[in-house]
């Protein structure tokens, strides 16, 4: 199990800082200008919570700003796609250490759509059960039934809503979770096989759930190995920066329950982590 800890250098958490700064700076000036600049400002913020994310500051209290800011613009396509983007963000599920109260965007504004979401790239109706589990309601039975419609065959996209699907029937703990991991464990190890290092992120939530619910090393061992490839995130000059990552989240909690040293956990027990 890999357990060793990339620290983030003083110049690099610098950097990060001034990063961040320059941003707020920057929607302070466009909070003054006319309302057509709301899409570069909703961008503008949305790239601060990334930023802030990674650095491991708290972010999702930027969410209720960003909300307030969508809500003003007028109904239509532009409105609706920030909504999810929002939505998307907001899933309480996917979200370590929150420190704000969930908004439930998606569950509110974005219920009932067809197709498939542009930036997550998954269906909307599996998005909407994801919401609905986010505020613990109990859709068990509903996800069990989308996973029985599924196509039997054993691709690669189908696979990774299965393991959505999974990840979420345990979050709620209205049943049994053994088999439930069990089935879980061996999608994702098969999955690590298909799913290239740089697109691992779609995977970040069902490796999480194995690593805080599972109690085998391996599927501990199969959580590091995930979770590492979506943790990184490079500087122009190459440097790696670990600290709100999901892999450090892991780190984190199962410092917390005495499985690791906390020397080992990154430092970052405060930070609130998106699992993507």
């Amino acid at each position: 199990m890999a357990l060793s800890h990339d620290c983030c250098s003083i110049s690099a958490l610098s950097r990060l800082d001034h990063a961040v700064s320059q941003t707020r700076q920057y929607i302070q000036f466009v909070e003054t200008q006319h309302d057509e600049t709301s899409g570069a400002m909703f961008a503008a913020m949305l790239f601060l919570s990334h930023v802030s994310m990674r650095a491991g500051y708290p972010w999702t209290w930027q969410l209720e700003r960003m909300h307030s800011l969508v809500l003003t613009m007028p109904p239509g396509p532009e409105r609706q796609q920030y909504l999810e983007i929002l939505g998307g963000l907001d899933m309480n599920v996917w979200i370590v250490g929150r420190q704000s109260a969930p908004l439930h965007i998606w569950a509110t504004y974005c219920r009932g759509g067809e197709g498939i979401e542009d930036v997550t790239g998954l269906p909307r109706r599996l998005l909407d059960l994801i919401s609905l589990v986010s505020r613990r309601e109990d859709v068990s039975h509903e996800l069990q039934q989308y996973a029985d419609a599924l196509p039997q065959t054993r691709d690669k996209i189908t696979g990774v809503y299965r393991s959505l699907i999974l990840s979420a029937r345990i979050y709620l703990q209205e049943e049994p979770v053994a088999p439930l991991l069990s089935e879980l464990f061996t999608l994702v190890r098969c999955l690590r096989q298909e799913i290239p290092g740089a697109d691992l992120g779609i995977l970040a939530f069902p490796a999480y759930t194995l690593g805080y619910h599972g109690q085998l090393l391996e599927y501990r061992t199969l959580a590091v190995d995930v979770l590492s490839a979506p943790s990184t995130t490079y500087l122009p000059d190459g440097t790696s920066v670990l600290r709100g990552s999901p892999l450090n989240a892991m780190r984190s909690y199962w410092a917390s329950i005495g499985v690791l040293d906390f020397s080992l956990a990154g430092g970052c027990d405060s930070s609130e982590v998106g699992l993507w």
